[in-house]
This record gives structure tokens, C-alpha cells and sequence, in this order.
């Protein structure tokens, strides 16, 4: 597995198991943190694959902290 595929996945269980244990604060730092790796992710493969991909996740996350933020 890729190193940021997994530090993706790690962050993102992390983030929802703490989803109703943390503050809002924790919670939307989690989230840029995997906004950020996300994007990270997919400089990669586009400078591997001189190709650009789109990538629903990240606009999820962005979905996500917006519904944080009501």
C-alpha cells in the first residue's frame, strides 16, 4: 500500500471514530489534515502518471467541514 494511501486511511478512521468525542476544533484540523493528504496524494499521481485524475475525495472533505462549519 501507498505510504499516503495509508496515512489517508489512517487519519480518516482516526477522524471518525473521534467524529462524537472531540471538539469541533480537533475535528476540523483532522479533516484539513486529510484535505491536505488528499491533495499531497494526488500531485503524486499526476507527477507519476504526467496525467491529471480527478479525485471525488477531496471534495468531500470540503463538503464535510462545510457541514461542520452550520
Amino acid at each position: 500500500m501507498h505510504a499516503v494511501e495509508h496515512l489517508k486511511a489512517h487519519f480518516h478512521k482516526y477522524a471518525c471514530e473521534c467524529r462524537f468525542r472531540t471538539d469541533r476544533f480537533q475535528q476540523i484540523i483532522l479533516l484539513l489534515l486529510l484535505l491536505l493528504l488528499d491533495y499531497s496524494d494526488r500531485k503524486l499521481s499526476q507527477s507519476r502518471s504526467k496525467s491529471t485524475s480527478t479525485s471525488t475525495n477531496g471534495d468531500e472533505v470540503c463538503h464535510r467541514i462545510s457541514q461542520m462549519a452550520d
